[in-house]
């Protein structure tokens, strides 16, 4: 009987012993579940970072086609040039190692200081991505068209890329300068989004000519149509700001 009581004893005292997890396997699945709850937190964090880079990425290239829609009215692309003033192009430093840049502090989206702001130096482009900014607003690139009085150029929207996910590329908008001036410094009088010369063929929907567009594809300008009598076989249309009548 006594045996049996102390066998009974020892027996429950081993299985109280066994039951449950030990010291070594506690540690063991902790540092396991730490191992994932880290790789969940690092996939969400990464996660994250590429939906703020597509935001970012999404967001330049909105602005661009805003720009590109925007700086075709000769109006609002001249304003925009001459913001703080007529600016002078010298002409003696195209295509030297210190070319003519021209820093603008804004994108008007129309011909007023009190128009709608499309793009300012250290202010967010979007409400979305408020940490993305312009560093730089200029207008570069400056090359002869060719054209009496006209350059071609492009307005650059620079980014500041230090803390970026990804590098954003500049928002970039061809324009064409008209200038005024017989010396070798010349006064910008304005501009409109686009080259100053377009190849191919062209819309026949201007004046006298036949009912476009024609059997090759039109290219229209929006501010107005390209002006050749009989310009299917046309190789130049010069664009000049609201001019229709304009021909090479």
């Amino acid at each position: 009987m006594i045996r049996k009581v102390f066998k009974d004893i020892f027996m429950s005292k081993k299985i109280f012993l066994c039951s449950g997890f030990g010291l070594i396997e506690m540690i063991v699945a902790i540092s396991i579940s730490l191992i994932v709850s880290y790789g969940i937190i690092s996939l969400t964090v990464m996660q994250n970072r590429e939906n703020r880079s597509l935001a970012e990425k999404l967001s330049a290239l909105e602005l661009e086609a805003t720009l590109i829609s925007t700086l075709n009215n000769f109006a609002t692309c001249s304003f925009t040039v001459n913001q703080s003033g007529p600016l002078s192009l010298d002409t003696s430093l195209l295509g030297t190692s210190i070319p003519p840049v021209f820093e603008l502090q804004k994108v008007y989206a129309g011909v007023l200081t009190s128009s709608m702001v499309l793009a300012e130096v250290g202010v967010p482009i979007s409400p979305f991505t408020q940490k993305l900014a312009p560093s730089s607003i200029r207008v570069e690139n400056i090359i002869d068209s060719g054209l009496p009085d006209m350059y071609s150029a492009e307005l650059h929207v620079h980014y500041n890329n230090d803390k970026r996910v990804r590098p954003i590329k500049p928002s970039r908008v061809r324009i064409t300068l008209r200038t005024a001036g017989a010396g070798v410094v010349k006064t910008i009088s304005g501009c409109t989004g686009g080259a100053s010369t377009i190849s191919g063929s062209f819309c026949n929907t201007w004046n006298e000519d036949p009912p476009g567009p024609n059997s090759a594809g039109c290219v229209s300008p929006d501010n107005g149509f390209c002006h050749i009598p009989n310009s299917e076989s046309a190789a130049i249309c010069v664009i000049s700001g609201t001019d229709d009548d304009t021909m090479a």
